[in-house]
């Protein structure tokens, strides 16, 4: 904190991964990795599921419950950080990880749900619902609900 941030706007970088390095199943890299970037503007907007938009599925389908977010979300947290609690189904992630598919197992039941969001959902500035990527703040006067590990977002499938 003291140094400030550690990437700059403009500024030139290279990420550097020696061949070594373990990967997520304990096996070294096939070879070195190297990509090189320059600093991009600052980004420590929280994520605010109010700008996400659901499309809600017709009672009795098996048609997928589609959120559109506005900017791009982690991909491999999108595959595990949803849930809709008494539900079984299919995630995809699609549009440049700007959209989360869930296609259920059976009919969709009308009734009310609630889509359940882990707060370790991150943007790819490493933003969260909770906070901005370097502030742990929670966002106040949200219009969901939120708990200190999730953020349910209720929707209706109308019969």
């Amino acid at each position: 904190e003291q140094l400030g941030p550690p990437i700059s706007e403009g500024k030139q970088y290279t990420l550097a991964i020696d061949r070594d390095f373990l990967d997520a199943r304990g096996i070294p890299l096939q070879r070195d990795f190297r990509k090189s970037f320059r600093g991009g503007p600052a980004d420590r907007t929280p994520i605010d599921p109010k700008k996400w938009r659901l499309t809600v599925p017709r009672a009795g389908s098996v048609d997928t419950l589609v959120v559109d977010f506005p900017e791009p979300m982690d991909y491999a947290l999108m595959q595990r950080v949803f849930s809709i609690p008494g539900v079984g189904g299919t995630v995809t992630v699609g549009r440049g990880e700007t959209q989360w598919r869930f296609r259920p197992d059976q009919p969709w039941k009308p009734g009310e749900y609630d889509l359940i969001v882990d707060l370790a959902l991150e943007d790819l500035a490493g933003n969260r619902i909770d906070r901005s990527f370097d502030v742990d703040v929670l966002q106040k006067g949200a219009q969901f609900d939120v708990n200190a590990e999730t953020a349910s977002l209720p929707f209706r499938i109308a019969r």
